[in-house]
């Protein structure tokens, strides 16, 4: 049932109130010995419903259909032995999308004491009152309250695909997804998300959330576009989902991409602690049309924080390469710029990559990319971070030359990764691209030949403009890995943890990794791991007596 109300009748009896996903109304309630009617269906349909008794003793009921309208039916005497009327209107002009109703309690002295106080919400938060001036007297009219309520959308099993989308399209709605949720979300496309609307996942069941999944392959699946006219998608947050796009192995060149979340122009947009995976296209997309994401914006400029981004693979070639391909787990472009933080990467083409347009760039800070990934051809691997050049030089030099966007910060980042080059700079940018404090695999920080033979680098560029300084190479996975450390979030799970010289994380290469903190100190210098607090979670007591609690 998608709404549920209860009310007891003047002879003490419950009557409960139920409306399904088909907008169907039902009714049952308590026989005098103690048991219950069965189900009984009521004419007409709701989206949501309540119930309230009045000071006469009769119960009002109270419902919101899909045009936003009020609805209202009575008890015609006191425990419904007389039955009920019919439907009457109740809106006066005011669309609502839910209501509240409840009687008002007792105070000396008020000549309105027994009537009942119905309040309502509109799609954009605003909060209406309506009054029933005595008990089966007149009703006023709605008047406005003071401030904004959040709408609230509960998508608690898997049929509630409509709930969903009614939420997100929403201003400034709350859609909360329960945690074993397995949402078929397939055939949407283009769903565009309306300011300020939080998608929040329950990670209780499941480290990453809830799972939306779709085999349709969607153009672009979620779009959170704001411009500088009457399209307005700022403040949108994506926290504790996974996003399942259906194509785990790795793309064809002729299949078209698909994108999980396209974010155009908008500010304050958070995508963060979620699982997105089997994106052909990327797994977020960042792009400017709109002129309103600047270098400067670091506090606006949208934020990807703390995901695991994986098995986004689509290739350029079966050998030669060349064709179009995807497989991003970032993607800037037109002109935007991202905050990529805190995120683990495994199985991209491309972890993140940008296209080189003026203005373009990205701010990269302490992420962890696996080793795998990077599949460009059935014969040929690519890097990992890439910026494009806007022209195409000599053979096989495509986007390799020119303009490269305007500015790149990799800082403080760990990379496993060493299949081909991990960073590429394909053109100049008219700022720079600065690749500073990231511990490597690499042995080597440019490609070159030695002894003969010839091996990649940590970096590379084909023009100018890369600034690498201070950064760790030859980095064992081995020297910071412990296996099986603890419970590290008390989900009852054994993880592993990994400290890289730059932070500390746990998960696993499966399961994915979760940032924890920032860290010079390496698993050397730990002693122990221990639940030294006993809140079901294990802590961290370095050799040096300080204690890190999760």
């Amino acid at each position: 049932m998608r709404s549920v109300a209860a009310e007891t009748n003047q002879d003490g009896r419950v009557e409960l109130f139920a409306v399904n996903d088909a907008g169907d109304i039902f009714h049952r309630w308590q026989l005098a010995g103690g048991g219950w009617s069965s189900w009984n269906q009521i004419e007409g349909n709701l989206k949501s419903i309540a119930v309230a008794r009045n000071g006469e003793g009769r119960l009002e009921l109270f419902g919101t259909n899909s045009l936003d309208q009020v609805w209202r039916r009575s008890q015609l005497a006191p425990s419904g032995s007389t039955g009920w009327s019919g439907w009457t209107e109740f809106t006066d002009g005011t669309p609502l999308r839910s209501v509240a109703a409840e009687q008002r309690t007792d105070s000396p002295g008020d000549s309105t004491d027994g009537g009942i106080e119905v309040v309502g919400f509109t799609r954009s938060g605003e909060v209406f009152h309506r009054r029933e001036q005595s008990a089966g007297g007149l009703w006023s009219g709605w008047n406005r309250l003071d401030g904004n309520l959040k709408p609230l959308f509960s998508v608690t099993d898997n049929t509630m695909r409509d709930v969903f989308v009614e939420g997100i399209h929403t201003p400034n709605a709350v859609v909360r997804i329960i945690g074993d949720v397995n949402l078929d979300i397939s055939g949407l496309d283009e769903q565009s998300i309306a300011a300020g609307v939080q998608i929040i996942g329950d990670r209780t069941h499941n480290e990453w959330g809830p799972r939306l999944f779709t085999r349709t392959f969607p153009k672009r699946l979620f779009i959170v576009e704001s411009d500088n006219q009457d399209r307005n998608a700022d403040g949108v947050r994506f926290t504790g989902i996974r996003l399942d796009g259906g194509r785990m192995e790795q793309a064809e060149t002729e299949e078209p991409d698909a994108d999980a979340i396209s974010i155009v122009s908008a500010r304050n947009v958070v995508v963060e602690q979620s699982a997105i995976y089997g994106w052909r296209g990327a797994a977020v997309d960042v792009r400017d049309i709109h002129n309103r994401i600047g270098r400067s914006d670091t506090a606006t400029m949208p934020l990807v924080d703390g995901n695991f981004l994986h098995h986004n693979q689509h290739q350029t070639g079966d050998v030669f390469g060349g064709g179009h391909g995807g497989g991003y787990g970032v993607v800037i472009s037109r002109g935007a710029y991202a905050r990529i933080e805190h995120n683990t990467f495994d199985y991209n083409r491309h972890a993140i990559t940008g296209d080189g347009r003026e203005g373009t760039g990205f701010l990269a800070s302490h992420n962890l990319i696996l080793p795998n990934g990077g599949w460009n051809t059935d014969v040929y691997h690519t890097h990992q971070v890439d910026m494009h050049g806007r022209e195409d030089c000599g053979i096989f030099g495509s986007y390799n030359c020119g303009l490269a966007g305007e500015y790149m910060e990799f800082r403080g980042n760990t990379v496993l990764y060493k299949a081909t080059t991990a960073v590429k700079l394909r053109g100049t940018p008219t700022v720079g691209f600065d690749v500073v404090g990231n511990v490597f695999s690499h042995p080597y920080l440019y490609p070159g030949i030695t002894g003969g033979a010839t091996h990649s680098g940590a970096v590379e560029e084909t023009e100018t403009g890369l600034h690498p300084s201070a950064n760790k190479l030859n980095w064992q996975v081995s020297s910071g890995l412990r296996d099986n450390a603890g419970d590290f979030n008390g989900d009852g799970a054994i993880d592993d943890f990994m400290a890289t010289t730059l932070g500390w994380w746990f998960g696993s290469n499966d399961s994915g990794w979760h940032y924890m903190r920032n860290s010079t100190v390496p698993l050397s210098g730990i002693a122990r791991f221990t639940d030294a607090d006993a809140n079901g979670k294990t802590d961290i007591v370095r050799k040096d007596g300080i204690i890190h609690y999760s």
